[in-house]
Parts: structure tokens; sequence; C-alpha cells
């Protein structure tokens, strides 16, 4: 793939998780537990890693925390974005270099990462421990819906191999 049409793709691809992100702050999950998010984005950001590469899809995440906090939060909403991304990029990278491991592997993976960041930087934030006692919860549902994520992406990644150079 040429340098412009990556460019463009990467174009794409951030504005398609500005989407997904804006579709998922319509859907509400997460009414009766705070923090439960279908991580709609995040098909983005793995289907990125599995066909651009790490630096690519690094890029996609930050782009994707930033600009999803800009659009449809606060500062707060940020960080807890920013830490969830973080942790959640690097356990997926972490995973992803491991052979044959499929995109619903490190989609789940991804997905406890997330809840887990988001989780240490509520307590951290608000001071109030307590909060710790949503993770196992929240670790669930961060696995469900990783897997489902995973899902979507695999199948994308499944029609496009006949597709040259995307």
């Amino acid at each position: 793939m040429k340098r412009t049409q990556r460019v463009a793709l990467i174009g794409i691809l951030i504005a398609l998780s500005l989407i997904l992100g804006w579709v998922e702050n319509m859907i509400p999950v997460s009414a009766k537990i705070p923090g439960i998010k279908l991580g709609l984005a995040n098909i983005v950001v793995v289907f990125a890693l599995y066909k651009l590469g790490i630096g690519e899809a690094a890029l996609l995440s930050v782009a994707k925390a930033l600009l999803t906090s800009l659009l449809f939060g606060n500062m707060a909403g940020f960080l807890y974005s920013a830490a969830g991304a973080v942790l959640s990029y690097a356990a997926m990278v972490s995973v992803f270099r491991i052979k044959n491991v499929s995109p619903v592997g490190v989609s789940a993976i991804g997905g406890a990462a997330h809840v887990t960041a988001q989780v240490i930087t509520a307590v951290i934030l608000t001071s109030t421990e307590e909060i710790i006692r949503f993770l196992p919860l929240l670790l669930v549902s961060g696995c469900v819906t990783g897997v489902l994520t995973g899902t979507l992406t695999a199948i994308v990644l499944n029609r496009m191999e006949g597709i040259k150079d995307a």
C-alpha cells in the first residue's frame, strides 16, 4: 500500500472510530452500572493492529481516546479513556505478538485491561477504594464485550482477505 493510501486509510479509520464512539454514547448500556460500555470503536483498533501494524494501531488508539473525549466527554472522561486506552493497547499488543491468537482473544484481553485501568483511575481520582468492588463485574463485561467486538473484527478481517492492499 502506498504511503498516501495508508494515510488516507488511517484517516478513514479514525473517522469510523469516532462514529462508532458516537453511536455507542447513544446506547444506554451503563445506565445501571457505571463503566459498562460496548467498546464498538475498539473494532477499529483491533482491525488496524491486524491490517496495518502496531504503530498505526497505537496512533488510532490515541486519536480515538483524545478525539472521543473532546467531542463527547470532559477532562475526567479523557483521563478514564486515556488510562483505558493505554493499558488496553499494551495488553492487546502483548497478546497479539503471540502466534495464532485471534482478534477475539486480543479484543477480550483489551476489554479486561481497559476496565481495569478505568477502575484504578477512578480509585485514584476519587480516593475511594470501595470502587474496586465493581471490578469483577466490569471484568466480566469487558471480556464479554471484547469477545463480541473481536468477533465482529474477525468477520471483517475474513471478508477482506481477498481485497488487495487492505
